[in-house]
């Protein structure tokens, strides 16, 4: 096994006879290259590197902290074994543009901030919570995201991505607060076993035009405050609606809330500056909705289905 560290110089511990010197060399000076030698890369080790543009480590299982931090001129990124990444990994690594993590299975918080170069990142193997807060904050030219296991997005994880448009997440069952902060270019997304989404989760998302949550149980403060051009929302299972969780949905036209029980609105700025919204609920629920509390302000508004 072969650990690349870093104390006040690089050092290595190796089974392969690999020397100091010889890890220095390829921290300070690499530009391109292939190595199978390291196991492990310790925190802050290569950080600052301006010069290091490419790296390929195929059985490299661990990046630490902080690990290629600042290396501003990385474009390339390919780790075909690495299964952990540890946070700030690649913290404004400005350039990097090109990344291959196909077996990575957890990311720590601010891992990949700043990547503005940043396009599409595939994690087909992340599941549960492994996700650190915070990871692709203001990466603003990312474009697509797919997490085809994950069941917990977590908080701030796409925060002012402007450009984020194709999002991929059929597991997920937890979107946490801030995720999709200010993805102003996110027009859709699929969230069929998505059950909770936290405070401010689609806050300011102006391009999203339609939203369906089959499974969403309640929809939490502000989650989607803003969303200026959503026309159409449905919660089939939604259980409660917070303050200001649809508020300034100027072009909502139609909220579809058909679950068994009368949903509670716990404020009525939750649907503030949504005059033109016609609230579809389940005709036997009728008389119950306009009686309501804090519904009998949209009481005009609500129609039995």
């Amino acid at each position: 096994m072969a650990v690349i560290g870093k104390t006040n110089a690089l050092t290595a511990a190796s089974s392969g006879g690999l020397d100091t010197v010889a890890v220095q060399l390829i921290a300070r000076t690499i530009s391109s290259g292939t190595t199978s030698a390291f196991t492990s890369i310790g925190s802050y080790v290569f950080a600052s590197y301006y010069m290091l543009q490419s790296i390929n480590l195929t059985s490299c299982s661990t990046i630490g902290y902080y690990a290629f931090n600042y290396c501003y001129s990385l474009t390339t990124a390919l780790f075909q074994d690495c299964t952990h990444i540890e946070a700030y990994a690649f913290r404004s690594c400005i350039k990097l543009s090109n990344i291959s993590f196909p077996n990575v299975t957890s990311i720590g918080y601010y891992a990949f901030q700043s990547c503005r170069s940043l396009t599409v990142v595939d994690f087909p193997k992340i599941r549960g919570n492994v996700l650190g807060s915070n990871i692709f904050y203001g990466c603003s030219n990312l474009e697509s995201a797919f997490f085809s296991s994950a069941t917990i997005l977590g908080s701030s994880m796409f925060y002012g991505c402007s450009k984020l448009s194709d999002v991929r997440i059929p597991n997920c069952t937890d979107i946490q607060q801030n995720a999709f902060y200010f993805c102003s270019g996110l027009q859709t997304i699929s969230i069929p076993n998505v059950r909770t989404i936290g405070k401010y989760a689609f806050y300011s998302c102006k391009s999203l035009t339609q939203i369906f949550g089959p499974s969403v149980s309640s929809l939490t403060t502000s989650c989607f405050y803003n969303c200026s051009n959503l026309s159409t929302a449905s919660f089939p299972r939604c259980s409660s609606i917070q303050s200001w969780a649809l508020a300034y949905c100027s072009k909502l036209l139609s909220l579809y809330l058909t679950s068994s029980k009368v949903c509670t609105l716990a404020a009525t700025n939750a649907l503030t500056g949504t005059t033109s919204c016609i609230i579809y609920v389940p005709t036997s629920l009728l008389t119950s909705y306009k009686a309501a509390t804090n519904w009998t302000t949209y009481s005009s508004r609500i129609v039995g289905i």
